[in-house]
């Protein structure tokens, strides 16, 4: 199965601020001037806080900084940001037009004394007190009549200079702090898209990556004056203030001049190919280890890497001519090449070799016992051979039968279609999760054509069962010794809920959907399947990435006091016994908002008509991890008769209210 987010996510634990060491540009001369005096630094008056509680600042503490983001554009609402040499903090002040009085660059000073310490999800903030939004206490803002008791403008245009940081060294001591990160880029799927949903005035998270695949996320609110504004496509710099939101940094710009990305997208630039991966393989003497002595540059589509484990320490590329799998010794590759980046393989001086039969590009060779093998290209090396291009990538798959395959598909994604597993092989695990050994397994098409389906005992799937149906495989095609033999990416590559060849097995009418022609951003429309808000506005969506698309749902930033929405499977015949599976994972987790349920009643639209009954289905909890999967296991309908109709319910509620997002992918309904 696809983790989510797991080679992309960056992860801290919020802790007290460290001195930051920024540069600031000496202050002209003139401005208006101020008869106060800082005693202490922004990071002193952060060293109050205390996590999981609202503090009073009763010390006459009086901090200065400069605004490094204020409210003109949209994107930050009744706050202020400032800045000094050791820290930064929001100050959320409870009135509008804040960049009137306290634009960027203007010198503030603040008198805390009465004034109240929190945080907002892991972000320190300052404000004028608390109030009780539903029995969550919440940090206000200093009333504006309140404002000239605490706050002294003082001269403008003292602007701060970012810090020059990159994606994998941004951590919390730069919360609330203004970096500039270069070289950088949104990510394919992102890259000429909107910054924010500016019709719906609903928030968006963008990925911003760097050429070596670390990523980031930047959120825009839909209240920004440039939320309908398209994100470049090409490469350059990024200047924003580091945010947090439960565990998961992220960045905010100001405005859209903070992004200067005109440059050609990672891999672009100077690496240009001469040659295609047929040209490699032709280089391939049977028998031996051939050091690449030609100028040979390919460029490919991963189509597997070593995310679920399937793979080891290789991903394999593919361009129009074929496939070929790249050793590098080095683990979680997925972060760097992820399945569907684009790959600029530069191959002098690499070897190229085979593994009984399969062709493989490595480093050079070592002796195992004494036989020489391949070896992988070395991390020090990797930057000198392997390139990563674009991001968000598709291969098509070659679409064949069992029978049709040949040795030119060797290495190349493929899909085949009306096949299962053998009898003695449906209903088993993928491989042997508890001894990590590798299992093959039999799969056939209706006309008793074969082929293996090997599957690593390291795989994150290893320990799930196969389906029992037929349907179809998607997979990269490999060869042992003369054999072909398939491996999956993932359990979702699997999709077999037909009936099997000797009709038994799935019957018609059961559901199997991985939800993969929804539209990125786009509302769940599907055919028979019911998507609807009982409760406010706001419904199932999809959501796209690295190649894999969910839905989900969420109340965050949601203006609504309260949001409920059913997502409802087309009618299932439950005259023969049937089960439930399905995977679900949630986000930025704040209250418990996703429910499984059934009904025999339901007409197909009067949701409150009908009598729901909740199934004992394994959902996420608190403790899970942010867009790992969980896996439902296997949900007995089996004490249900007549038709039935499957429910995921969301509740929540916004603004600031219980805004854990719920996740869902691949639900099947097949024969108990």
């Amino acid at each position: 199965m696809k983790r989510l987010f797991s080679y992309f996510l960056l992860v801290g634990l919020l802790m007290p601020v460290a001195c930051v060491d920024l540069d600031f540009d000496e202050p002209p001369p003139g401005g208006e001037p101020v008869d106060i005096t800082a005693n202490a630094t922004i990071q002193e008056l952060k060293s109050w806080f205390v996590p999981g509680a609202f503090t009073d600042i009763t010390d006459e503490l009086i901090i200065r900084g400069v605004v490094i983001a204020d409210d003109e554009s949209g994107n930050f609402y009744k706050t202020i940001v400032i800045q000094d040499e050791t820290a930064g903090i929001e100050v959320k002040l409870n009135s509008v037009g804040l960049y009137n009085d306290y634009p960027i660059g203007r010198e503030v000073f603040i008198r805390c004394r009465g004034l109240v310490i929190g945080d907002y999800n892991g972000l320190i903030q300052l404000g004028g007190g608390t109030y009780d939004d539903k029995g969550q206490t919440r940090l206000s803002g200093i009333e504006e009549a309140l404002l000239n008791d605490y706050l002294v403008a003082g001269k403008r245009d003292q602007f701060v200079t970012p810090k020059a940081k990159s994606i994998k060294d941004i951590n919390t001591n730069d919360l609330s702090t203004l970096i500039q990160l270069t070289d950088v880029q949104f990510i394919q799927s992102d890259a000429g898209e909107t910054y924010a949903d500016a019709v719906t005035q609903f928030s968006l998270n963008r990925q911003v990556e760097d050429c070596s695949g670390n990523k980031i996320l930047l959120r825009t609110s839909g209240y920004a004056d440039f939320a309908g504004e398209l994100t470049p496509s090409g490469k350059g710099t990024l200047v924003a203030l580091v945010g947090v939101f439960g565990a998961d940094l992220q960045l905010f710009i100001r405005n859209p001049g903070d992004v200067d990305m005109t440059d050609g997208r990672c891999g672009q630039g100077g690496v240009t190919p001469n040659g295609t991966i047929a040209d490699l393989k032709a280089l391939y003497q049977s028998g031996s280890f051939t050091t690449i002595t030609q100028d040979l540059i390919v460029s490919g589509i991963v189509t597997m890497d070593d995310r679920s484990g399937n793979y080891y320490k290789t991903i394999v590329i593919q361009d129009a001519t074929g496939g070929v799998e790249i050793k590098i010794n080095d683990f979680d590759l997925f972060n760097s090449f992820p399945v569907g980046r684009e790959v600029f393989l530069k191959c002098k001086d690499l070897v190229i070799a085979d593994y009984f039969g399969l062709i493989q590009v490595g480093g050079g060779t070592y002796l195992d016992q004494g036989e020489v093998r391949l070896a992988g290209i070395e991390p020090a090396s990797v930057s000198n051979h392997v390139i990563a291009g674009q991001s968000g990538q598709t291969v098509t798959p070659l679409v064949k039968t069992i029978d049709q395959l040949t040795m030119a598909d060797v290495s190349k994604l493929i899909r085949l279609q009306g096949v299962q597993f053998t009898d003695a092989d449906a209903g088993k695990t993928y491989a042997d999760a508890a001894g990590k050994k590798a299992v093959n397994l039999n799969l056939e098409d209706c006309d008793d054509n074969k082929l293996l389906l090997r599957t690593s005992g390291y795989a994150d799937f290893a320990g799930q069962n196969t389906p029992n149906g037929n349907g179809t495989i998607t997979a990269v095609l490999a060869v042992y010794n003369g054999d072909f033999q398939l491996f999956i990416r993932n359990s979702q590559d699997v999709s077999m809920a037909g009936m099997r060849c000797d009709g038994g097995g799935p019957s018609g009418g059961d559901v199997d959907e991985d939800f993969e022609t929804v539209g990125n951003n786009a509302d769940v429309t599907l055919s028979g399947w019911l998507n609807v808000a009982t409760k406010g506005t706001r419904v199932w969506r999809g959501k796209a990435f690295s190649g894999n698309t969910y839905v989900q749902a969420t109340a965050y930033n949601d203006t609504e006091p309260e949001m409920e929405t059913w997502l409802i499977t087309p009618a299932i015949d439950l005259s023969v016994a049937k089960k439930l599976s399905f995977l679900s994972s949630v986000a930025f987790w704040v209250h418990d908002g996703g429910a499984v349920l059934i009904s025999t009643d339901f007409n197909g639209t009067n949701i409150g008509g009908a009598n729901w009954t909740s199934l004992a289905a394994q959902l996420p909890t608190s403790s899970t991890t942010n867009y790992d999967w969980v896996n439902s296991g296997e949900v007995d309908l089996s004490t249900f008769s007549g038709t039935g109709y499957i429910a995921f319910r969301y509740n929540g509620s916004g603004p600031g209210g219980q805004t854990t997002t719920f996740i869902l992918d691949n639900v099947l309904v097949q024969d108990k």
